[in-house]
């Protein structure tokens, strides 16, 4: 049954003619999502969950728009299109393994600030990336050769990083890594829903 109504969606998407329109379609979703995100992130800028709700939101007004305004005839297509975006495994592959390296951060430097927090280095005074990244190198040579362990030295790194950035690189990591948890609620929801805008 299920098949059949896939198969069914396929054929009225492909006599729809919905090549530029599924281009135009996810480049709504994803431009909306993004301007959604930043608001969220300016109006809770001191809260690390200050992007949460992005997807639920955007969703909202496509809801509303879908539904309460002439743009209802739009419905159809657009629940298919984000259904098979959403439904891709590739998307799904990719989301979690940033995800999972985006929370290593996190915890690198949560563990830095925990654990070493009097040999977190700052580079505020290092003028190009180049030298940054050679004192970076040199900074993690000195750490292992004085007892510290692989994971330590990182540690130390990477919470040396976030305090030469005072602070953002810690929260836009959790922003992004909200974000990733949310998109991966929302693919869930589009993968065992039939229909989104009904």
């Amino acid at each position: 049954m299920r098949g059949q109504h896939e198969s069914v969606v396929n054929l009225k998407l492909s006599s729809l003619g919905l090549g530029k329109q599924k281009i135009g379609i996810l480049v709504v979703w994803f431009v909306s999502l993004v301007c959604v995100r930043l608001l969220l992130g300016l109006a809770f800028s001191n809260l690390w969950i200050g992007t949460v709700g992005a997807v639920a939101i955007t969703f909202g007004l496509f809801y509303f728009l879908l539904i309460h305004t002439p743009l209802r005839k739009y419905r159809f297509a657009v629940n298919a299109i984000l259904r098979e975006w959403y439904s891709k495994k590739f998307l799904l592959y990719s989301i979690s393994i940033s995800a999972s390296v985006i929370l290593a951060i996190i915890v690198l430097i949560e563990y830095g600030y925990a654990y070493h927090s009097g040999e977190i280095l700052s580079i505020y005074d290092i003028s190009s990336v180049q030298a940054a990244q050679q004192h970076v190198d040199q900074s993690i040579r000195e750490l292992t050769l004085r007892g510290h362990s692989l994971l330590d030295a990182s540690a130390i790194t990477a919470a040396s990083v976030d305090k030469s950035l005072q602070g953002y690189y810690l929260k836009s990591a959790t922003f992004v890594l909200a974000e990733h948890m949310e998109v991966m609620a929302f693919m869930v929801l589009a993968r065992k829903s039939a229909t989104l805008f009904s």
